[in-house]
């Protein structure tokens, strides 16, 4: 007894040299996620576009208060199976969902929040779900979420101005968007997090902000035309952009904006120093509805975008914020990625690691959030998707990326530390790291029959393109009516 006294009494001091704390009860645990943010997107990752940077500063504040990580991963390279990776702990080799066609979650994939609300959390999501309906079994309130907001499609979230949402198992008009667009759903998110907080700040609460911002969308449609927002704000007078990117900045410096809402709630409220705040995207910059992800420098660095294995794709600007727990410093060598962000948050909740399921994938990195470990390196990352019949995958292994763009063909070898662009392949250098990799790649899939490795089916193809481009598929209808009703006559 009396040297577990010593020892806590040496933590302590150490702790207040350093000038942290050690966590004692539950912290609040806010997670904002972005759509399709690129890591060059955010000001203080990357600044070096030529037509200028797009206005963070709530992000940056985020910050330069806590800390940035600079070699995180998403849980893939699109919108559902990352966030699939995120909420249950299993990379894309063994989980539910692998791609973005409309599979659920099952009645027996465990999310974190599950375990959270089972520990004394009063747990949220508003914004997008993405991992089923609300008449499957994955529903987001079936999934450990005491309260839900929001879209529960990824494929309808692409209308910024929905004629309904979801609020927990029931619809939610908003009757004002029938005849146009008038309500912004993103600015609804923003109110329902704010009211979310105020309501449940007195206990201990787990809230995810999924924003859908930047993701291209339409005005009352699911089509993918550009990037809809309420005012181009402060890029109105920038006249030699397009359109289309004036909106994109636009969107992001609205976010930005209610960021810094959230931010000044916590301290109205008194409960800044007991919340965690953490800042992700939820894949790679995207390069759709007319959008030019070139046009800001969107991936920065890294080669690649949404859709791709190559770090554009997958890697994320990462923040996390709590005052005298997380220390202020940049991480660019720590290697980590969503799969470890379940055991994460179970920690932070005071969960002990025993009672996690065996299967997971990630490992907790709590110490490295709070700087007790100054580099942590998961012995890797392994990520597989389905795009367009090709069965893509990447494995990270320490400096290590192996890229291969099809089921069986060859695995690319870059050395990601020093070629952060993934240019120069040293498959032919090192065929024991490609031998390495390979294995993985071989181990870490199992076999799943919603999104078979082979064929990686064309059907899936079709289906998403239909669901993206749907007045293209009422076009070929109407066509083939027209001809119908011309035989008739």
């Amino acid at each position: 007894m009396k040297l577990i006294s010593t020892l806590f009494v040496l933590y302590s001091v150490v702790s207040l040299c350093l000038g942290l704390r050690a966590p004692g009860n539950q912290p609040n645990i806010i997670f904002i996620l972005a759509d399709d943010l690129g890591f060059g997107d955010v000001e203080l990752y990357w600044n070096n576009s030529t037509h200028g940077r797009i206005s963070t500063p709530n992000i940056n504040k985020l910050a330069l208060e806590g800390t940035r990580w600079e070699n995180t991963y998403t849980g893939d390279t699109v919108c559902a199976p990352s966030r699939c990776t995120l909420m249950t702990g299993l990379d894309s080799g063994h989980s539910a969902i692998r791609g973005n066609n409309p599979i659920p979650l099952g009645p027996n994939d465990l999310s974190f929040t599950t375990l959270l609300k089972k520990a004394g959390y009063y747990t949220g999501l508003i914004g997008k779900w993405g991992l089923g309906d609300t008449n499957t079994t994955g529903a987001p309130n079936k999934h450990g979420l005491d309260y839900f907001f929001g879209y529960t499609s990824q494929l309808l979230a692409h209308d910024y101005y929905p004629t309904s949402l979801w609020e927990n198992m029931d619809l939610y008009p908003i009757p004002e968007n029938e005849k146009g667009p008038v309500i912004y759903s993103h600015d609804l998110f923003t109110n329902f997090s704010l009211n979310f907080i105020q309501q449940n700040y007195k206990k201990p609460f787990f809230l995810e902000i999924a924003y859908t911002i930047p993701h291209a969308g339409s005005p009352n449609s699911t089509d993918e035309t550009g990037c809809p927002v309420p005012s181009q704000g402060i890029y109105a007078n920038q006249t030699s952009w397009p359109t289309v990117e004036r909106d994109f900045a636009a969107m992001i410096t609205r976010m930005d904006r209610d960021i810094g809402r959230v931010m000044e709630l916590l301290q109205e409220l008194g409960i800044d120093e007991n919340t965690i705040v953490l800042f992700a995207s939820d894949n790679g910059a995207m390069n759709e509805g007319t959008h030019d992800y070139q046009f800001f420098d969107s991936s920065g660095p890294l080669n690649g975008f949404k859709r791709s294995m190559y770090d554009g794709g997958i890697r994320t600007a990462f923040i996390a914020r709590w005052p005298d727990f997380v220390p202020v410093r940049v991480d660019t060598k720590s290697v980590w990625g969503f799969v470890d962000l379940f055991p994460t948050f179970t920690e932070l909740a005071g969960i002990p690691a025993s009672s996690l399921p065996s299967n997971l994938n990630g490992k907790s990195v709590l110490d490295n959030i709070l700087g007790n470990q100054e580099v942590l390196i998961d012995d890797f990352l392994y990520f597989e998707f389905c795009c367009h019949k090709d069965f893509r995958r990447a494995v990270r292994m320490g400096d290590w990326k192996g890229v291969r763009w099809t089921l069986n063909g060859q695995t690319y070898l870059y050395n990601i530390t020093n070629d952060i662009g993934e240019q120069n392949d040293l498959s032919a250098q090192f065929p024991q790291v490609v031998q390495q990799i390979d294995e993985i790649m071989t181990t870490n899939h199992v076999e799943n029959p919603n999104f078979p490795s082979d064929p990686c089916d064309f059907e899936y193809f079709l289906f998403v393109f239909l669901c993206l481009y749907p007045n293209i598929f009422k076009n070929i209808i109407s066509f083939f009516n027209e001809k119908k009703k011309k035989k008739k006559k």
